[in-house]
């Protein structure tokens, strides 16, 4: 509550900075922007003052397992004082970031929000860019979702101005990544003796708009699709993080038949759930109030979709629940 009543009474981009740094409170990312043409970033809640090293030492060790999960089992991994309060770090361990120009967050971390600027290292309990430990969120081997709002932010400042119509924009931003950058060259693998079924997949996914709009139709294919593609690491980035250097999607003979595989999987899973190939994406990802169903739009990290969702499984009554992640720029 102090953090929240301070901030409140911030007149500038650097004292909403510098009272978040006196009263830190709940952990995540904060962007703010002043009327002065000040932008920033703070992470606005206590993080425990971990190098690298320690923490690769509290590991617990499990192969597979993130590098920032530690064994809590173990007392000197407590990260405690004397008087077994925990460590705070100073407020130059923060990387804290004030700006004339665009800050853009996709969940991530600090390292490429400033738009068109990369920030220093931090130590990694702020996230991991390093080419040994990059992790991406939805267990993804690159950022498709940092991707995207670079590419956006480009789009949105070509003149100079960013109005606040086009900030909204982004924030709900339905567009696909994968698709705009990967369907035009998966359409070219139908075959030519392929099933009626898929021969109808490839109708649909070619006449969709490449969007996750409530009424799209193709995205709820593509979305069965493009997991298993995801789930098969046919898709990768050779920039670690770095949102100017685009993903990449295997061409192999294997890779494309396996591809093709996925395509009669998923043409295979939708019949059998009751759905049509071209079904609304809204209809199956809604909220249900009073009995009715509200569409909703937007889709998951693995395809860069800005407004961002997080399906569950599919079940024949569509997806049984998602998580809302938004992007954040200023």
């Amino acid at each position: 509550m102090d953090q929240f009543l301070s901030a409140a009474k911030a007149r500038s981009t650097r004292e909403f900075i510098e009272q978040i740094e006196e009263h830190r409170g709940v952990l995540c990312q904060l962007v703010v922007a002043d009327k002065h043409g000040d932008v920033g970033y703070v992470v606005a809640g206590n993080v425990p003052p971990i190098s690298d090293e320690a923490m690769a030492k509290a590991h617990v060790g499990i192969k597979g397992v993130a590098f920032n999960v530690l064994d809590g089992s173990q007392t000197r991994n407590s990260f405690r004082g004397q008087n077994q309060r925990p460590l705070q770090a100073s407020k130059s361990f923060y990387p804290n970031i004030v700006s004339r120009g665009i800050i853009h967050n996709t969940n991530n971390s600090y390292k490429y929000s400033e738009f068109g600027q990369q920030q220093s290292d931090y130590p990694s309990v702020f996230g991991q860019h390093k080419q040994q430990r990059t992790l991406a969120a939805a267990r993804l081997d690159y950022d498709p979702r940092l991707i995207m709002s670079y590419k956006r932010m480009q789009e949105i400042s070509s003149s100079g101005k960013v109005s606040a119509k086009q900030a909204l924009e982004v924030v709900f931003d339905n567009r696909n990544y994968a698709a705009e950058t990967f369907l035009d060259w998966i359409l070219t693998l139908e075959p030519s003796d392929c099933t009626t079924s898929v021969k109808r997949a490839f109708q649909v996914l070619a006449s969709w708009d490449r969007r996750n709009n409530a009424d799209s139709r193709g995205a709820l294919l593509f979305h069965q699709l493009w997991g298993k593609l995801v789930r098969a690491k046919l898709v990768k980035v050779a920039g670690f993080g770095d949102p100017e250097v685009d993903s990449q999607i295997s061409i192999t003979p294997s890779s494309q038949k396996e591809i093709l595989a996925a395509v009669e999987q998923s043409v295979t899973e939708l019949e059998q759930l009751g759905f049509a190939l071209d079904s609304e994406w809204g209809s199956v990802l809604y909220q249900t109030a009073d009995n009715h169903r509200i569409a909703m739009h937007g889709g998951s990290y693995e395809q860069g979709i800005l407004n961002g969702e997080m399906p569950a499984e599919l079940t024949r009554d569509g997806f049984a629940t998602f998580c809302l992640v938004l992007p954040i720029c200023s």
